[in-house]
């Protein structure tokens, strides 16, 4: 915006008696000759719809009237161009800056995201190895006391038994980290 209005005087039809303001909510950038006066011309900084703030030019002395007392059609034209141009460039960095919030907040959002899937990995992950650690623990044992009393005919069953225990263990772990691998892959995607 400073340089914006070290610019503008030198482009109004009496660059030596002109000076310029602009003002932005709170910040007003100024050239270095700036004195208010009654010959001035302005545009309303228009930023969604609210005038944001604007654009003045100033002559120092009083000049004949023209199309918009002393000051030209084209030098209108000129000034809303700058007023435009402005609110164009305010609304393009205000709009980075918000992309770059909510691309920290997605950020955040998939850290946590990817924490909780570590977690709830090592929480499956636990529990195949408690229900394995029981099996082993707890019928295992049963099944060879039985098997040392059984004769040959029911040491089939027993047998029979045992694989079908270790094939339904198998395939629940074997599930439990399927699932962890798929989650795994969908952690990976947002990254």
């Amino acid at each position: 915006m400073q340089g914006a209005v070290s610019l503008l005087p030198i482009s109004w039809q009496y660059p030596d008696i002109t000076c310029a303001k602009i003002c932005y909510r709170d910040q007003v950038f100024q050239s270095n000759n700036f004195r208010p006066s009654q010959w001035r011309q302005t545009s309303p900084i228009i930023i969604s719809g609210f005038e944001e703030g604007r654009v003045e030019v100033h002559y120092q002395k009083k000049k004949p009237q023209l199309d918009e007392g002393p000051f030209l059609k084209e030098e209108r034209q000129l000034i809303d161009a700058v007023s435009d141009r402005l609110a164009k460039a305010v609304e393009k960095i205000h709009t980075k800056r918000q992309l770059q919030v909510e691309r920290q907040a997605l950020q955040n959002a998939n850290s946590a995201l990817h924490d909780s899937l570590v977690l709830s990995q090592k929480e499956k992950k636990m529990l195949g190895s408690s229900i394995q650690a029981k099996v082993d623990k707890i019928i295992t044992p049963i099944l060879y006391a039985l098997q040392a009393e059984m004769s040959s005919g029911q040491l089939e069953y027993l047998e029979l038994l045992k694989k079908n225990l270790a094939d339904i263990v198998t395939t629940f772990v074997e599930i439990i980290l399927r699932g962890l691998s798929a989650l795994s892959q969908v952690d990976d995607r947002c990254w």
